[in-house]
């Protein structure tokens, strides 16, 4: 930090500088040494015996000598000088100036020490726990900076430390946010600015109380309760939201865990019971259809099942098929005598049937 003197100023106006005087022999050589020299800012000469600003090796006309950032003039005031450029007080701070992580005010006089928890004043890096000179040696934990016997205090037996305000947190006061540690009372209720206990909860970025927290969370269809998204599994189905464990088979009540179910009267069923209970059985061995079974003449066959009524030869799904008596007759036998007499028959019975209607 330095205080800003234009040198040769006290020839123009009569005035010795009130900073730090100069002698009469000092200052003329001082003069004549700008000659071919130029100015730091605009590069520009300097006339001879021309007033000027001297920072370490550099020179400065009186007009350039201005804060980088805010252009103020600098003439008699505290300035800074940052990657050859200068700045005054409000900017350095604001810019560059390193922020104590004990006071929280800027480093600007002094020496300043860097740890790995940030920058401090030399009187304020102390011990977080006892606040003692860390002369012997440093050692960080949790993001505090502790002394050798506060570091082995802490291992033996472990306590939670405030972020905020380097107190010792109780059991009944503790929040965490992101592995750091707080007081719950440095903290209020975003909904209804209710100081927080140990069983405050965030969601999305915001702090709040267990039970306006509730309200910010789904509730389990089943069971009711909220649904924490931090700390619970959840899954949505048929327009409401379960707990994973509670959504389930409403007959062997084993959870489905992303296996498929099936829907009757709102509730959902495995697919054995659901099949047991409500769905289609297979025609000839009336055992539960599945999706992988075959419909045809408002009949169901699994596809162990699906075979012609004639031959008994097993049909897939696509194959080309008559109706006999509401059953599946294969390609083959249609083109056999034995089909053709079949047909015979069923055109007979329908002539009966019809006649029968009329």
């Amino acid at each position: 930090m330095w205080f800003a003197e234009p040198i040769g100023a006290w020839l123009k106006d009569g005035s010795a500088p009130t900073l730090s005087p100069t002698s009469i022999a000092s200052l003329s050589s001082r003069i004549s040494s700008i000659t071919g020299r130029e100015c730091e800012r605009c590069g520009g000469a300097f006339a001879s015996g021309e007033p000027h600003f001297r920072v370490d090796h550099t020179l400065w006309h009186q007009e350039c000598f201005k804060c980088a950032q805010c252009f103020r003039d600098l003439d008699g005031e505290v300035y800074f000088r940052f990657d050859d450029r200068i700045y005054c007080l409000h900017d350095f701070e604001r810019l560059y100036a390193p922020i104590c992580q004990r006071c929280k005010s800027p480093v600007l006089n002094g020496h300043v020490i860097k740890a790995a928890t940030g920058s401090y004043h030399a009187e304020c890096f102390s011990c977080d726990g006892c606040l003692r000179d860390l002369d012997e040696g440093v050692w960080v934990s949790d993001g505090l900076i502790l002394c050798f016997d506060c570091k082995e205090a802490k291992r033996q037996n472990p306590e939670y430390i405030c972020v905020q305000c380097k107190h010792i947190i109780e059991p009944d006061e503790l929040l965490k946010l992101h592995h750091d540690c707080y007081h719950a009372y440095h903290f209020e209720c975003t909904t209804c600015e209710q100081t927080l206990t140990s069983t405050g909860r965030r969601l999305n970025e915001k702090w709040y109380c267990e039970r306006c927290y509730d309200l910010q969370c789904p509730s389990c269809y089943e069971c009711k309760r909220a649904i924490d998204p931090d700390q619970e599994r959840s899954v949505a189905a048929m327009g409401h939201h379960y707990h994973v464990e509670h959504f389930r088979c409403a007959r062997c009540l084993v959870p489905f865990h992303g296996k498929p179910f099936f829907v009757n009267r709102e509730l959902p069923y495995c697919q054995k019971d659901y099949i047991e209970n409500f769905g289609e059985r297979c025609f000839v061995c009336s055992r539960g259809l599945t999706g992988e079974s075959v419909r045809i003449f408002n009949k169901g066959w699994c596809k162990e099942c699906y075979a012609c009524h004639c031959c008994h030869r097993r049909l897939k799904p696509k194959d080309k098929v008559l109706e006999e008596n509401m059953q599946p007759v294969c390609k083959k036998c249609m083109e056999k005598k034995m089909f053709q007499t079949m047909l015979k028959e069923r055109q007979k019975r329908i002539a009966v049937e019809e006649k029968r209607k009329t």
